[in-house]
């Protein structure tokens, strides 16, 4: 018994550091300015094929050009988020953590989109109800930035 004790746990070991040794992949990628000249930045680091962390925020020229995760509760997204059943009372950063934590967990390509740009995900949509089609091409191409 103690001798098939040392083999699972030899065989864990094995299998656990057999995940890393694949090197960390990080890509950076940054979306055209809109009319107002706000942007996405992304940043996504990979192991092998599997996202293990992604960082999105974006610039918001309208407030001196702070971006929206530095604004947090005085970017303002709250209370247009509160209300009907629809609505998930979150601020725009806690929303993209959401989606973030999305991302590392399930990959870049289990997020749907709809035609008009939202989350088709139940899943996504429970925590991130904002349009993210702008901000999912930005993750796409910090994803092929990767090396």
């Amino acid at each position: 018994m103690k001798k098939l004790s040392v083999l699972a746990v030899a065989l864990l070991l094995a299998a656990c550091s057999s995940g890393s040794s694949e090197p960390e992949k990080t890509g950076k990628a940054e979306s055209a300015k809109s009319e107002k000249g706000d942007y996405v930045t992304v940043e996504i680091t990979k192991q092998g094929d599997k996202v293990t962390k992604v960082s999105i925020d974006e610039t918001y020229s309208e407030k001196g050009d702070k971006t929206k995760k530095e604004l947090k509760e005085d970017y303002g997204m709250k209370a247009a988020t509160q209300g009907d059943s629809t609505k998930i009372g979150k601020e725009w950063y806690e929303q993209i953590e959401s989606l973030e934590k999305y991302i590392a967990d399930k990959g870049i390509d289990a997020v749907e989109l709809d035609e008009q740009g939202y989350a088709k995900n139940d899943d996504v949509k429970s925590g991130c109800t904002i349009n993210i089609k702008n901000i999912m091409d930005t993750v796409k191409a910090a994803d092929a930035n990767a090396k």
